[in-house]
């Protein structure tokens, strides 16, 4: 594996639903919907919850499951204006669109939005969409190319005076566009994007675009890419970043998640996808080399119309979570993510699985985070350190763990809270009031739990938050909670039900107070700890149900 760079954090994009018919040509339930007023909600609450960009679609002509559609540059605009944050991406056809008019459009949407508005170019997939609007349909390769001067001509339009290029598709004679995108050294131009999976694709990503963005692929294909795009963006002196396309179905339990993705294949549109199909030969099986997108699409891939089932981010949030941190180790920068219910997916994926995404491991990542929140929020008061990780492994087993397992653990365990306190120090510190907690385990405690390694590593967390305490005083508090068995928690997503029923039954038993906490016990907690406790720190609280006492 190659790569030029690792992004410190994951970004995530979602596909605008602004064309009907949902992301996937399947009569299952889609509760998604085209019309603006979905879509301005849906625009809010992506970026509330931790998603930096939406993509609209490009379709002018009513196919295949698309019927209805909303042209994307007007789109795009009226989402930047109806939010604060979210970066919009405007998909356009070079052939449709000349890329002077294009610039001026971007320009003014740049202003009007304070700085968030992007374009993806697309080269051109759909014959019928031109030859019925009377336009030349190009061999795939020279549509490429038409692209490749279409980014040239629009980068120099943003960022140049007195613009001349003397191309075979575009040419501009002493042309100067004012005013100018709200340009900065962090962005020098509004983002242009180039999509597709080809060669001539590749080759415009790494040369031209500031973002490559491939449609749906596992991690040896996306791998291959990265090289070669890099590659070309290394032979022309610059840099690119690197977006996967990918359909997320994201639930409680990998059976539901599995089940899901059955039933869309299941209720496929048949007659839908084998007419997308026919359209597509027009894309990846008219390259010479068979490399472009959907040349090895099967059928299944082709109900999800962008390959995005390829990419495997389906399964539970801890999966998901495992699957994004892979592929940001293998370069990706960015996942632009499809949903099958829009609204309610993505505040789930918000809640669920963003705050997986974040690898604690690296410290580079930690830091990073901390440098967002600061930046978006303004400050920070309190750390809660709840990510975790273990195997289920008896503890007379000691031939089931080993030194792998140890060091796996313990670098989400202990590593990671103790690289997320360092890098909040300043922000805490800076509130007059900060606060870390850390969520430990009783186990860490009584030496038990779901494994030695697991044990092992909230003792040592126990003894962390000690340390710091005195450490990071007065400045800053530090404390854990130790709970016992939480009911509905990582268990219940691992263990198959009667198992889990078998345990929340022993574990109550086992207690004094003959019951399992519930999450909202521990959150409520953990809440007045950080927040309503000024004089505590330095405390592992225990919040077991007396299970404690029975240890003897």
């Amino acid at each position: 594996m190659t790569t030029e760079r690792i992004a410190e954090q994951t970004t995530f994009a979602y596909w605008v639903p602004n064309v009907s018919g949902g992301l996937v040509t399947s009569d299952i339930e889609q509760r998604t919907d085209w019309n603006f007023e979905y879509n301005k909600k849906l625009a809010r609450t992506a970026e509330n919850n931790g998603f930096e960009y939406a993509l609209s679609q490009v379709r002018y002509e009513a196919s295949y499951g698309a019927e209805f559609q909303h042209e994307s540059t007007s789109f795009s605009l009226a989402l930047l204006l109806a939010t604060e944050r979210l970066k919009v991406i405007a998909a356009v056809h070079p052939g449709l669109w000349q890329p002077a008019v294009l610039a001026k459009l971007g320009a003014t949407a740049d202003h009007l939005s304070g700085g968030r508005f992007a374009v993806n170019v697309v080269s051109g997939w759909f014959k019928d969409e031109f030859t019925h609007l009377g336009e030349p349909w190009l061999e795939h390769d020279e549509r490429y190319r038409r692209s490749a001067e279409f980014l040239q001509v629009l980068r120099k339009i943003w960022t140049e005076d007195d613009v001349d290029f003397r191309g075979d598709f575009y040419r501009i004679h002493d042309f100067t566009l004012k005013p100018k995108p709200l340009n900065t050294v962090q962005r020098p131009n509004p983002e242009l994007f180039q999509g597709g999976n080809s060669t001539a694709a590749r080759r415009n990503g790494g040369r031209y675009a500031d973002w490559y963005f491939s449609n749906g692929k596992d991690f040896d294909g996306i791998t291959e890419q990265i090289v070669e795009v890099r590659g070309h963006a290394r032979e022309a002196g610059r840099e690119v970043k690197v977006g996967l396309n990918g359909f997320i179905i994201a639930r409680d339990t990998e059976k539901e998640a599995k089940e899901t993705l059955r039933e869309i294949v299941a209720k496929a549109n048949r007659p839908a996808v084998e007419g997308f199909r026919s359209a597509v030969q027009q894309a990846g099986n008219s390259t010479a080399d068979k490399k472009g997108m959907w040349a090895d699409s099967t059928f299944e891939d082709l109900v999800q119309y962008n390959d995005g089932f390829r990419t495997g981010l389906i399964g539970t949030p801890e999966q998901i979570a495992e699957r994004i941190a892979a592929y940001r180790q293998r370069g990706v920068d960015l996942i632009l993510g499809g949903f099958l219910h829009f609204q309610e997916e993505i505040e789930y994926f918000g809640a669920r699985v963003l705050p997986l995404a974040l690898d604690v491991r690296d410290d580079a990542q930690c830091r990073a985070v901390a440098d967002q929140v600061q930046a978006h929020l303004g400050g920070l008061r309190a750390l809660v350190n709840s990510a975790g990780s273990t195997r289920f492994v008896p503890h007379a087993d000691l031939e089931a763990l080993d030194a792998g397992d140890f060091q796996r653990v313990n670098d989400v365990n202990l590593i990671g809270p103790w690289q997320m306190t360092r890098a909040c120090r300043a922000a805490l510190a800076a509130s007059g009031q900060g606060a870390v907690l850390n969520i430990s385990s009783v186990g860490g405690v009584l030496g038990r739990g779901s494994s030695l390694a697991y044990a092992a590593s909230k003792g040592a967390l126990n003894t962390l938050t000690l340390g710091l305490a005195r450490a990071l005083a007065p400045a800053i508090r530090v404390n854990a909670i130790a709970p016992g068995f939480v009911e509905g928690g990582l268990p219940s997503r691992v263990l198959g039900a009667a198992e889990h029923a078998d345990v929340v039954q022993r574990q109550r038993q086992a207690s004094v107070l003959q019951r399992v906490s519930q999450p909202e016990e521990v959150a409520a907690l953990a809440w007045f700890v950080a927040a309503r406790a000024p004089g505590m720190t330095g405390e592992v609280l225990l919040m077991d149900n007396g299970l404690h006492l029975n240890a003897g």
